[in-house]
């Protein structure tokens, strides 16, 4: 009871306990399953002690790196994003004065044939 408690105050999931293995698995012997059961037990004594924190509470310096990163590759895309944008209004830009240029030169030609 002080278990599922405690699990509902700090907001997570109670383990469920250790399950019986199945009928297939009876070659194991009845010491090695009772030693796997010690050392879970003892784990979540030393987790309920704060011993050992949940791994979810304590951010390690590789998730906070990786963390910096993925902010860094996110920044990096909205830069190159914004500099394509530039560079499509500037080349749109470009391709509207050419078109312009070219519509003039046809227009001179024309008048210059008709005189």
């Amino acid at each position: 009871e002080q278990v599922m408690r405690r699990c509902e105050e700090e907001g997570r999931e109670p383990r469920p306990p250790p399950s019986p293995p199945p009928p297939h698995h009876e070659s194991h012997s009845g010491r090695e399953q009772e030693g796997i059961e010690e050392e879970e037990e003892e784990e979540e004594k030393r987790e309920e002690s704060g011993a050992l924190a949940p791994k979810e509470q304590v951010p390690t310096s590789s998730a906070l790196q990786l963390e910096e990163h993925v902010a860094q590759s996110v920044l990096r895309a909205q830069v190159q994003a914004m500099l394509r944008s530039a560079e499509l209004k500037e080349m749109r830009k470009r391709m509207k004065r050419r078109e312009e240029q070219e519509q003039v030169r046809r227009e001179e030609k024309k008048l210059q044939q008709l005189a």
